[in-house]
């Protein structure tokens, strides 16, 4: 732009070298060499088309200059300026060589043509276009305004105040354990696919015991020491051990009002813990109540006694007790069971210790109601030797056939 240049041709054929001068503000566009096109002369009628697209913007086309070489001594015999229209930033011309350098009669023997193009200062004057606004990314800066100069081609951006944030995405991240290293992860552009940062790794960890599964024992539950797990890997590093229940109540005496029970007008007291939550019958926490339905059933009026229990057997001397029991209150009552007096022999009906035929002819009579033993007395119970809890005419038999000598399998043996 400044300065002339040089420019050196030399024949691939015999190295024989031709220099020539390049004017500043040119450039050598076309060079027909006849070593590369075999121009060794120009036909009639020969074309060659000039073009030229801008890359050095602030300066704009001013004219071509066509060079004709000599066949044989390689000087420039013919020099042709061709001016291009300002404003033109891209210029495609056709020329007719032959008559561009005035040439007539046959062939015109050349070594080659030098076609320059020459430049100037543009003034971007000759008009501009708008370009489409192109956005910033995280490697280019964008442009929200542009003009182009027509001419020269020299661009003025009105541009974004700098580059997108990278869009990051975490590559190869993993935590350290107690047993391996971690890695904190590679920051990696999913716009420009590129890592905008390497990660580090991270050490392994240590085992850090904590406390976990702690329990206070209460009055009402055991308790247990816990365990101390390592909050990192949750392995288990020591064991607790269990803790027994404390009983140590905090009780409030509830009472329950008449309609609580089965007679109206007792009232009930009871004992509940807030801690375990659970009902006693007496102030030191004893005797748990598992069940209140008792305590909360209105009063009917009357017991509901159970099929009682008894509590003392009966003998020959002395009378029994059976204890009832009310599912409701759990109030008791007892009944006599009545001695059972001398020890009863099967088959001695009239008591005198042994087994007779009159014996028989008693059972016989109770059999058909001609006596009226009741079945709780001796005389019954003697009569009844196949324990069937009744006198019968089959009782009779058997008392005969024992009188008389016989055994029989059904003696004494209850069905």
């Amino acid at each position: 732009v400044t300065s002339d240049g040089v420019m050196h041709r030399y024949c691939e054929d015999c190295g024989y070298t031709v220099t020539a001068k390049l004017e500043k503000n040119s450039t050598v566009i076309v060079d027909y060499d006849r070593a590369k096109t075999n121009l060794h002369s120009v036909k009639e009628g020969q074309t060659v088309t000039l073009s030229y697209d801008f890359s050095l913007e602030g300066r704009r086309l001013e004219s071509f200059k066509l060079e004709y070489m000599g066949a044989y001594d390689g000087n420039v015999y013919g020099v042709y300026i061709l001016n291009v229209p300002a404003g033109v930033s891209e210029y495609k011309l056709k020329v007719d060589l032959m008559e561009l350098f005035n040439h007539s009669g046959g062939d015109m023997p050349t070594r080659g043509i030098v076609v320059t193009a020459n430049t100037t200062s543009c003034t971007h004057s000759y008009g501009y276009e708008r370009l489409d606004p192109v956005p910033s990314t995280c490697t280019e800066i964008g442009f929200w305004a542009a003009s182009r100069c027509k001419a020269c081609g020299y661009t003025y951006f009105q541009r974004e105040p700098g580059y997108k944030p990278h869009t990051i995405e975490l590559h190869g991240k993993k935590p350290a354990t107690c047993y391996e290293d971690g890695y904190t992860g590679d920051e990696y552009c999913t716009v420009c696919k590129k890592t905008v940062t390497v990660g580090t790794v991270i050490p392994k960890l240590k085992h850090t015991p904590v406390l976990q599964g702690k329990v206070t024992p209460t009055c009402g539950a055991s308790g247990y020491t816990g365990d101390y797990v390592c909050k990192y890997c949750s392995r288990t590093m020591t064991l607790g051990s269990k803790l027994p229940a404390t009983e140590n109540h905090k009780l409030t005496m509830v009472k329950k009002t008449e309609s609580d029970r089965c007679i109206p007008g007792v009232k009930i007291t009871y004992f509940h813990c807030s801690v375990c939550n659970q009902n006693y019958r007496t102030a030191e926490g004893k005797g748990r109540i598992s069940d209140l339905t008792p305590y909360q059933t209105p009063a009917t009026g009357k017991h509901d006694w159970d099929a009682g229990k008894v509590t003392k057997a009966p003998t020959a001397t002395e009378d029994g007790i059976k204890t009832y029991t009310c599912k409701v209150c759990k109030k008791t009552k007892t009944e006599v069971i009545p001695k059972t007096g001398a020890a009863v022999t099967l088959g001695d009906v009239d008591g005198d210790k042994n087994v007779k035929t009159s014996d028989a002819r008693l059972a016989l009579r109770r059999a058909i109601d001609l006596e009226t033993y009741k079945p709780d007395s001796r005389e019954f119970k003697a009569a009844d030797v196949n324990l069937d809890g009744k006198v019968t005419t089959a009782d009779a038999r058997l008392i005969l056939r024992r009188a008389i000598g016989f055994k029989d399998p059904e003696w004494g043996v209850k069905k």
